[in-house]
């Protein structure tokens, strides 16, 4: 029987003192000392691809935000990070979380900090990429997998071509790049 998943929140900050963080530190779309972070755990689809049906459940778990800005403030006071690449299996698939971590990163005023994550086609429309664009968002990496929609739906990914086209426009005008990952 599989055991109940741990809540992320009893975890403790992580200890970036034990760590040399400039190690660690990417170049990345116009960030010279961006890291790969996590503010999640799993995510709620299910293509047949993927590890996450098997081995999250379907289950997703958010840090608690609190968490997550008082970690990006020491990085960025103590070790100047300027970018965050989210490696999160999909960012905030709940609006109300995305709308809350993005004013939480414009409140805190970081001079220069810029992230990116990882999305599904549909997840987001235009004006959830005008908040995450004004909150420092600059690039998106969509897995589309396929270009066939018989493919599509065989992997169980089932997205929708039109929608397709009018996220990569609309992140597009907003100075987003788009990366399109494909199977």
């Amino acid at each position: 029987r599989p055991r109940a998943f741990s809540d992320l929140s009893d975890f403790p900050l992580i200890d970036y003192s034990l760590v040399d963080v400039p190690r660690y530190f990417q170049t990345w779309y116009g960030c010279k000392r961006m890291l790969y972070l996590y503010g999640s755990k799993g995510c709620p689809f299910s293509c047949s691809f993927c590890y996450n049906p098997a081995y999250n459940r379907l289950k997703y778990r958010k840090r608690p935000e609190e968490d997550l800005f008082e970690e990006f403030d020491y990085l960025v006071r103590e070790h100047g990070m300027d970018g965050i690449y989210f490696t999160d299996d999909v960012f905030c698939p709940n609006k109300e979380e995305l709308r809350r971590f993005c004013d939480g990163m414009k409140s805190r005023h970081y001079s220069g900090l810029t992230w990116g994550c990882q999305a599904r086609i549909g997840q987001f429309d235009r004006g959830d990429l005008e908040m995450m664009a004004d909150a420092g968002c600059r690039w998106v990496f969509f897995g589309i997998e396929t270009g066939s929609a018989e493919l599509q739906r065989k992997v169980g990914k089932n997205l929708d071509f039109g929608k397709m086209d009018d996220t990569f426009r609309a992140a597009r005008e907003l100075g987003m790049v788009t990366i399109a990952s494909l199977i």
